[in-house]
């Protein structure tokens, strides 16, 4: 079993009823798994974290930390298209 769907819930639980604070240190701890442990999340748990980042993107109360859910999502989509590329790439040598 893996921890990663706890994780991401308790990340994605964030509302706008918590203090800013609170906040931004939940986007601290997504911007951590996102740019350091993408490649650890298995395929099957990607849809619950995009739809985490996603909830960051469409809040309201800062800005940055919405833009800062866009630019995860461009990491996000990078990471799939080299995994699609290396994927295409393997099928080509066998």
């Amino acid at each position: 079993q893996t921890g990663w769907p706890i994780i991401l819930n308790i990340i994605g639980s964030i509302s706008r009823e918590h203090n800013d604070s609170l906040i931004r240190q939940a986007q601290q701890c997504l911007q951590l798994v996102v740019t350091d442990f993408l490649s650890t999340i298995p395929i099957c748990y990607l849809g619950i974290l995009i739809k985490v980042v996603a909830k960051f993107g469409f809040q309201e109360q800062d800005l940055n930390i919405a833009l800062s859910a866009i630019g995860l999502l461009w990491n996000m989509t990078d990471y799939l298209f080299r995994m699609k590329e290396q994927e295409h790439q393997l099928k080509n040598v066998n």
